[in-house]
């Protein structure tokens, strides 16, 4: 039993037990995004006697400190009713950056991979997929159909505010009545666990975009030589 007790302490350590998040996505795709990671204390005692050195997210603030187009704003440790939290404030310069958090080994399954693209309508489609992977071993072995449903009693939450209106979403609306612009999305570890889970929405296209830019272009030759017309008009009018 010690190999299981081991590898299971180790598991529920390498990832967060809660987690909530907040991100305000901007419309050239930068933003700001905060984090709450919480660890149960005993946890983290525990990860003392596995010997587990990768269950502290706070141990990784060098690593996101080097990725490229992230900035820490605020980082700080609290301890509260027996559960340690990691509160973190990010910005980011595009969805590339914040896509780099996944591949730290202590933030790995907290962010997945974020995709924007657009639909046939010309709407942008943000899709998100989270999924607490694994280590292959323990992931090949009889474990996570254990593991799931111990883990289904903490919560992970987050919510987007879009810079436009949000058309359709897999989510539940956040915001206060009128304010169609903050979504969120609800899960426990269990299902992260389980497989990988989809948050999806569409929202409004803003700003002009290359089409409106090449009309507004347009309009603005056509504008400039109609009025070149008239004064060529009024000048030979003003010489007969």
């Amino acid at each position: 039993m010690r190999p299981f007790v081991l590898a299971l302490s180790v598991l529920i350590l390498g990832g967060c037990v809660e987690y909530r998040e907040s991100l305000v996505l901007e419309r050239d795709g930068y933003g700001t995004v905060v984090m709450a990671i919480g660890v149960k204390e005993a946890l983290l005692r525990a990860a003392e006697v596995a010997e587990s050195g990768t269950y502290d997210p706070a141990s990784a603030l060098s690593a996101l400190r080097a990725q490229p187009g992230l900035q820490i704003v605020e980082s700080r440790t609290e301890t509260r009713e027996g559960t340690r939290w990691l509160h973190l404030v990010l910005t980011f310069e595009s969805l590339a950056a914040l896509n780099g958090i996944d591949r730290i080994e202590q933030y790995r399954g907290l962010f997945g991979t974020v995709v924007l693209s657009e639909n046939a309508a010309g709407q942008r489609v943000l899709t998100r997929t989270i999924h607490a992977r694994l280590p292959e071993k323990i992931g090949k072995s009889f474990l996570p159909s254990l593991i799931a449903p111990m883990f289904s009693g903490y919560s992970w939450s987050y919510e987007v505010r879009f810079p436009a209106k949000v058309l359709e979403s897999n989510g539940e609306p956040a915001g206060g009545e009128g304010d169609v612009k903050l979504v969120r999305w609800r899960f426990n570890l269990g299902d992260l666990v389980a497989e990988p889970r989809v948050m999806r929405a569409t929202f409004a296209r803003t700003g002009v975009g290359p089409a409106g830019i090449a009309v507004g272009a347009a309009l603005m030759v056509a504008g400039i030589v109609a009025v070149r017309i008239l004064q060529r008009r009024r000048r030979r009018g003003g010489a007969s």
